[in-house]
């Protein structure tokens, strides 16, 4: 895959954050609201670092078309955009925006929002009038943006997409109903606007998705929908056309009722071994009632995945009726250090707030992989993400192919 010049190797086993706005170089240098597009900027945080401490780099990722390559955007305040993820492989990281598309841009450039003759933002644009990109990182800060989609995802965003190798694509999200949301499966390098015929294909459309990725060969999703499925689900494979069901792993809810009812709303989630998975949590399930935002441990017993208990910050505020303020997180990434008894989980994760301009935070905290309860860990705000400046996807950096 050829890639443009970058401007250096990621730092090995750094954490690699998305952030929307101004995150302080010149690419980013202008205030933004809620609603207007957003140059999308990847910020290095070393995990041992101290709290607060400045980014060990800002790589803002174009927002001009160059070659083949697509100029890619975000939503300032989009509450369901910019999760970030690495590969199966660990040479790339993923995620998807909106083509920067210059007749789509409003008086004032992005500042000032995109909108078409009907003043529609960019969120509610069509997928006609502006693509729905998704692109590729490698370890040397290079971007691949050459995959670019004009028929899912119209009026909605695209949340997140996952590669296992770098040449093929499943990517999820929502758009107007049944015929543009859920989840598809796409090459990389993918244009329909060049090639209408070679649009992605559909893997399960009949409900809105998230967050989806590959572990163990096996492909997994997470939704969070009124009146739909909620929780986290597996297939059995990497299914590349619909012809496969997908089977409900975790739950909606805690099965209990009336006070003692609890409404899960996932997003990211992470496998830290085959029976041990973490969920992400923002507390605001689509459904209503008692939330459970937080970071939630589910452990598989033989016969299905049971909670052993939710890590959450007692700042947050819960079961909110409205208003600001942290309520749970949206996205993750952990990896285990040690073996045996003494294994343990560090886990890094992104809040998710009430108000869509709110500023959040990257968190971390250090789980037991064998604790079956609470083992009373705090978490830890590595750093604020400040104002006019909004965090959202968190993974660890990519790494060169050996010999490179």
């Amino acid at each position: 895959m050829a890639l443009p010049a970058s401007a250096g190797l990621f730092t090995p086993g750094v954490v690699v954050v998305t952030a929307y706005g101004n995150v302080g170089n010149a690419a980013t240098n202008s205030l933004f609201s809620v609603g207007v597009p957003t140059p999308i900027s990847l910020l290095e945080f070393s995990p041992s670092g101290a709290v607060g401490s400045a980014p060990l780099s800002i790589r803002t990722l174009p927002t001009a078309d160059s070659g083949s390559n697509y100029g890619i955007v975000g939503e300032y305040g989009s509450s369901s955009e910019g999760t970030i993820q690495l590969s199966g492989d660990g040479r790339f990281l993923t995620l998807g925006g909106y083509g920067a598309t210059a007749s789509y841009a409003g008086a004032g450039g992005p500042a000032g929002g995109y909108s078409d003759a009907n003043g529609v933002k960019l969120a509610q644009s069509t997928d006609a009038s502006v693509p729905r990109v998704f692109a590729l990182i490698d370890a040397a800060g290079g971007v691949d943006s050459r995959t670019a989609v004009n028929n899912i995802y119209s009026r909605n965003n695209a949340r997140s997409a996952y590669t296992q190798d770098g040449t093929m694509l499943y990517v999820a999200g929502q758009g107007t109903g049944t015929t543009d949301q859920g989840l598809y499966y796409t090459s990389v390098g993918t244009n329909t606007m060049a090639n209408p015929g070679s649009g992605p294909t559909t893997i399960d459309n009949a409900v809105e998705t998230r967050v989806t990725q590959i572990y163990q060969g096996n492909l997994y999703y997470s939704t969070d929908k009124k009146n739909k499925a909620t929780g986290i689900f597996e297939y059995s494979g990497m299914p590349t056309d619909p012809r496969q069901t997908a089977r409900q792993i975790i739950p909606a809810n805690n099965g209990g009722s009336g006070e003692g009812q609890v409404n899960y709303s996932p997003e990211g989630f992470y496998f830290a071994n085959a029976t041990t998975l973490y969920v992400v949590d923002t507390g605001v399930p689509k459904n209503g009632g008692r939330g459970d935002g937080g970071i939630q441990k589910w452990s598989f017993n033989g016969a299905s995945w049971v909670l052993e208990y939710t890590l959450s910050n007692p700042q947050f505020i819960r079961a909110p009726a409205g208003g600001h303020g942290e309520t749970g997180f949206e996205a993750i990434a952990g990896r285990v250090v040690g073996t045996g008894a003494g294994a343990r989980v560090e886990l890094f994760a992104v809040s998710y707030t009430l108000g869509d301009g709110d500023p959040d935070g990257l968190y971390t905290i250090t789980d037991s992989l064998a604790a079956s309860k609470d083992p009373g860990e705090t978490f830890t705000e590595m750093e604020a993400s400040g104002p006019n400046r909004l965090f959202k996807g968190v993974a660890f950096a990519p790494t060169a192919e050996p010999g490179m």
